[in-house]
């Protein structure tokens, strides 16, 4: 059965997904089942898709398809800090063929370490998505913008396996599209929240090993909540990395415990991404004065203890 992967990114984007792509093709290309991978973007330039057809050439259960995406229904749509691409995901149960039935939804930001096999096969008949839990999902705040019950909690739309057919059935994107422009002056991570909202009722949740953020395996506060076990899990057997907040080809990010694995895939490319850092002006001048400071103290400390 051929199994879809799917990610919406701009430009700039279609660059930092080629690690995840890498990661996706080593785990995957010595199996039977053909694995396509779809890329929704405004445009992309030459350069960049140049680079991700090589990625999948003479693999012959890896395919690629670039989907140009008319975005004209999302105008209007809250972004905050994102851009209209946030929303992209929502259209895929319309710019995926009809008999496309589930899609493997993730973030550029994501790593895959282990084979996607068990997640693909779990059952979601009758649910809308499949998808961990989001770091707010602690937080009653998230609760009270999103206006529903805590107890029917709040996941992460970085990773979702979407059930298609149930979209197209219940017509959740104009659902979700609707409810986001009702809700602008209140919704904070606007697709999530919007997401969220419309399938507080449909959803699955995955265990944290679907999408592993950094603050679950260094915040004490999610072993106070009760998730021992998952967080074990997540360091014993993780699944999917979610590198939420921390980008690891932005410098000036604290690295994510996974990153050294996302530097292995990202080495493996033809061209791999070059870390650079996104902070400009006065703002990267203080990152570097105080790593230089950082820097100076640390050696000084060594120099005492020696």
């Amino acid at each position: 059965m051929e199994k879809h992967i799917a990610f919406c990114v701009n430009n700039e984007y279609a660059n930092y997904i080629r690690p995840v792509i890498k990661s996706i093709i080593e785990l995957h290309k010595n199996y039977t089942e053909v694995y396509t991978i779809n890329v929704l973007s405004d445009s992309l330039s030459t350069k960049y898709l140049n680079q991700l057809k090589e990625l999948v050439k003479n693999i012959n259960n890896i395919k690629l398809i670039i989907h140009i995406v008319d975005d004209s229904r999302l105008k209007g749509l809250k972004t905050g800090n994102w851009t209209i691409h946030i929303w992209y995901r929502i259209l895929l149960p319309e710019i995926l063929e009809e008999t496309i039935e589930r899609v493997l939804y993730l973030d550029a930001d994501t790593l895959i370490l282990q084979n996607l096999d068990e997640l693909f096969t779990r059952d979601i008949s009758g649910q809308s998505i499949a998808a961990s839990i989001d770091y707010q999902n602690l937080f009653d705040y998230a609760f009270e913008r999103c206006g529903y019950e805590k107890n029917k909690q709040y996941i992460c739309s970085g990773v979702m396996l979407i059930n298609l057919d149930y979209w197209r059935k219940n017509n959740l994107t104009d659902k979700i599209i609707k409810w986001a422009k009702q809700n602008e002056g209140k919704i904070k991570c606007p697709d999530q929240d919007s997401i969220n909202f419309i399938c507080k009722d449909s959803k699955i949740i995955l265990p944290m090993k679907y999408g592993v953020m950094d603050c679950f395996l260094t915040n004490p506060i999610f072993e106070e909540a009760g998730y021992s076990k998952e967080i074990q899990d997540c360091r014993e057997n993780p699944i999917i990395v979610h590198y939420n907040g921390r980008p690891p080809w932005y410098k000036e990010y604290k690295k994510h415990v996974f990153h050294n694995e996302w530097k292995k895939y990202n080495r493996m490319l033809p061209n791999p991404v070059k870390p650079h850092f996104q902070a400009k002006g006065i703002l990267l001048f203080k990152i570097l004065v105080w790593r230089i400071l950082k820097y100076s103290k640390n050696k000084i400390l060594k120099s005492l203890i020696i």
